[in-house]
């Protein structure tokens, strides 16, 4: 498991290093609506990225509890609603 769990971390952790920089662009340009999404966009990706951490250490790190479970499943589903709200916000 270690060599797909290395390339999830991967794919993730570029997804969150593009998600906040087009946060920052997004930021930078001055318009409201962008910086409206930038929000959306940022809060998002480091939402789902510290629910996988967070998976990382219930499975591989043995701090599986009722606790870390629902911490990761509020994360996981905030990010992917706030993710999914920057495609529709930024589709108008």
């Amino acid at each position: 498991m270690r060599i797909p769990v290395t390339v999830y971390s991967a794919v993730i952790l570029f997804m969150t290093v593009k998600a906040v920089h087009l946060g920052v662009l997004l930021q930078s340009t001055g318009i409201a609506d962008y910086q409206s999404m930038s929000f959306l966009t940022v809060c998002g990706a480091l939402s789902f990225t510290v629910s996988d951490v967070i998976i990382l250490f219930m499975f591989f790190g043995g701090k599986n509890s009722r606790r870390s479970s629902l911490i990761n499943a509020y994360l996981y589903f905030f990010g992917q609603m706030l993710l999914a709200c920057t495609t529709l916000y930024g589709g108008k």
